[in-house]
Parts: C-alpha cells; sequence; structure tokens
C-alpha cells in the first residue's frame, strides 16, 4: 500500500458521549487490519483543544488576525509496545475527565466572561504508530458539561 493508505482502521467505541467533570471515560479500541503489522506502539489520548485568535502586524502596519488550536489538557496511555499487531486484537482503557475540566464562574461578569471565552472541544483518539508508513488511527470528540 503507499504510505499505509488502505492498511486498515481503528474501531473506537465508547461507552456514551457526554460526561461530567470527574466521571471516568470507558472505551474500546478494536484493530482491523488487512495483514498483521509491526509497529511502534499503541496510543490513547484524551484531550481538550480551544482556538485563539491573535492580533498581529504586517509591515505595512495593517492588523491581521490569525487563529490557532491550542491543546489545553491531554492524557496519553500506552496501550501497546513495539510489536506486531494483528486482525481483530482489541483494548480496554480508561481515562478521567478533570474535575476543572468546565471552569466555574462567579457572579454576572464571570458568566458574561465565561460565554465570550472560546470553548474547549474534547476528543479522544486512538494511533497505532506504524514503522514507515502512515499511521492507523481514529478520533472521537466527546460533550463536557456541567
Amino acid at each position: 500500500m503507499v504510505l499505509g493508505i488502505g492498511e486498515g482502521s481503528i474501531e473506537l467505541v465508547l461507552e456514551k458521549t457526554g460526561y461530567r467533570p470527574g466521571e471516568t471515560i470507558r472505551a474500546k479500541a478494536k484493530l482491523h487490519l488487512n495483514a498483521p503489522k509491526e509497529a511502534r506502539g499503541l496510543r490513547a489520548e484524551f484531550f481538550g483543544e480551544k482556538e485563539e485568535r491573535r492580533l498581529h502586524s504586517d509591515i505595512h502596519g495593517r492588523t491581521h488576525h490569525s487563529t490557532t488550536t491550542v491543546r489545553v489538557y491531554e492524557q496519553r496511555l500506552d496501550l501497546g509496545q513495539q510489536r506486531a499487531y494483528s486482525e481483530g486484537e482489541e483494548f480496554q482503557f480508561e481515562f478521567k475527565v478533570p474535575e476543572t475540566a468546565i471552569p466555574v464562574q462567579q457572579g454576572l461578569l464571570g458568566a458574561l466572561a465565561g460565554a465570550l471565552a472560546p470553548q474547549v472541544r474534547w476528543f479522544v483518539s486512538v494511533s497505532l504508530d506504524l514503522q514507515m508508513s502512515l499511521d492507523i488511527s481514529k478520533k472521537i470528540q466527546v460533550q463536557v458539561v456541567k
């Protein structure tokens, strides 16, 4: 296959897609591979990202803005080390949603500031780190609510 395209896929199943701070995310990853694959490892991640807008000036003094994605939280688990991975292997794992996943807003001004602040998007992902090829990965967005 060309650079890992068509090598296989990962099925990622979550117990549910909505969580509260402090809850445990329980998940299962199942490998769907065309043939056994030598990989450097299998990793799961739970992370939060938000968009940040930045103002900057060009050499003519004109103001422009750019948007970048910033990780604000991250947990990683190694589900497997360097070895050959086979079709149908399953891996179960858990992450705990941090208690601080949703900042507490005090009063009317705090609530207004919270409503205007960029929202954090939360994801669970699994990636099989293939040697000399594109990784096989799967990412699912989860909701974290009060």
